[in-house]
């Protein structure tokens, strides 16, 4: 009987460059999807300490009872940022109040802004700061998408 060891080796050869085809695209996949969650990460756990470092003289200022519950708010939006920074894939929905926060608080220099309550030199530091953190939210949100598998059951 006659065994053609050639096409045997062309087979074996052609199996093994489509796995490993398979697998190169598998990892490029797995690859890009740890980038896209380090962005997440980094622009979350950023955001987090800058709003910490900032809100720590605030609190040595003299204030009433509501402004001290304000900053605690605050405070409380800072170790949000830190836990979505921690886990961004799973915590993507919470992304969008924290767009919100920025985006308010944008808003609410403009009002402040054509009452005269601030200078345009204010709401620029602060469209430098938080409108910034903003923009990347927006980006962390769209980039952070949930994976594409069926042992992840899709959000609701």
């Amino acid at each position: 009987m006659f065994f053609d060891f050639e096409f045997l080796y062309l087979v074996a050869q052609r199996r093994f460059a489509l796995r490993y085809a398979a697998d190169s695209a598998e990892q490029n996949r797995e690859g890009q999807a740890e980038n896209e969650m380090i962005f997440a990460r980094v622009v979350f756990w950023v955001a987090g300490a800058f709003g910490i470092l900032a809100l720590v003289p605030l609190y040595r200022t003299p204030g009433n009872p509501m402004y001290y519950g304000l900053l605690a708010t605050l405070v409380a939006w800072q170790v949000a940022f830190f836990i979505i920074g921690w886990r961004p894939r799973q915590l993507r929905p919470l992304m969008i109040p924290a767009v919100l926060e920025k985006a308010l608080w944008m808003a609410t220099l403009l009002v402040l802004l054509a009452r005269g309550q601030v200078t345009r030199t204010q709401v620029l530091l602060n469209a430098a700061t938080h409108g910034l953190l903003g923009v990347l939210f927006i980006v962390a949100f769209f980039t952070a998408r949930p994976l594409q598998n069926a042992s992840q059951p899709p959000l609701a």
